[in-house]
């Protein structure tokens, strides 16, 4: 069984380490660039780590439901719901966003949890259902 609060420190540093992520990927490129060794193309092993970040986070929203507050639940699967679409709509650019709208829900992500882990009432979390 895990605490609700290990749990939120999961989602907040998964959320926190996203928006690194994307914070540090135009340096990544920059690099690259000056440098000439890379490829033009984004590595899939740099892509990937946008789905764990996301995989990662629903996981740990969807075992903490039961325990938080409906308010912060329900703008924890908003701001999800939001990063989910902003990757899906880099991939297929089906809107034409800024990349850096992303930083948004990520950081409202993380701050979601880190308010979950204030106002946590300590129940506990299976990971059997």
């Amino acid at each position: 069984m895990f605490k609700s609060l290990n749990l939120d420190y999961i989602g907040a540093s998964a959320s926190f380490l996203c928006f690194l992520h994307c914070l540090t990927t135009p340096l990544f490129f920059v690099v690259a660039s000056c440098t000439n060794i890379c490829c033009s193309g984004t590595p899939i092993w740099w892509q990937a780590v946008d789905y764990i970040f996301i995989v990662v986070s629903l996981v740990v929203i969807l075992r903490i439901s039961k325990c938080t507050k409906k308010w912060i639940l329900n703008l924890m699967w908003l701001s999800w719901l939001l990063l989910f679409i902003f990757l899906f709509n880099q991939k297929i650019m089906f809107f034409d966003l800024q990349k850096e709208i992303t930083y948004l829900p990520a950081l409202l992500l993380a701050s979601l949890h880190i308010c979950n882990v204030k106002s946590c009432n300590n129940c506990e979390v299976s990971f059997n259902k």
